[in-house]
């Protein structure tokens, strides 16, 4: 949480799929302010994001074009099947967007590489 204090959970929280319910990844309405001059019960883990499902792929080959060149080719996949990665949700209990995830990570990236080698 961005502030000093930590939100009261008068609940259970109750964690909810970002791309289906308007990017938010807990439901806000059992979490309010705590009161002044007090802690709430809420981790400061409840922040969180979603965990991430990443693959890098990388493919290499290598072949002999004469007795003094060879070539070096490389594919690489970065987030290889290409699944949405999020970041962590808004943290600011004082904004209207706390609860949901404003942003997600870079897709895929592919690079390839040609390396002649003498």
């Amino acid at each position: 949480f961005e502030s000093a204090g930590q939100p009261q959970i008068t609940g259970k929280v109750h964690f909810l799929d970002p791309k289906s319910n308007n990017n938010y990844w807990f439901s806000t309405s059992n979490i309010n302010d705590s009161a002044l001059g007090t802690y709430g019960n809420s981790p400061h883990a409840l922040c969180c994001g979603p965990a991430i499902n990443n693959s890098d792929i990388m493919l290499n080959k290598k072949t002999r074009l004469s007795e003094r060149f060879d070539s070096e080719f490389r594919a690489e996949f970065y987030n290889a099947w290409n699944h949405t990665q999020f970041n962590n949700p808004d943290g600011d209990f004082s904004d209207t967007t706390f609860g949901q995830i404003l942003k997600a990570r870079d897709p895929r990236v592919i690079q390839f590489a040609l390396k002649i080698l003498f």
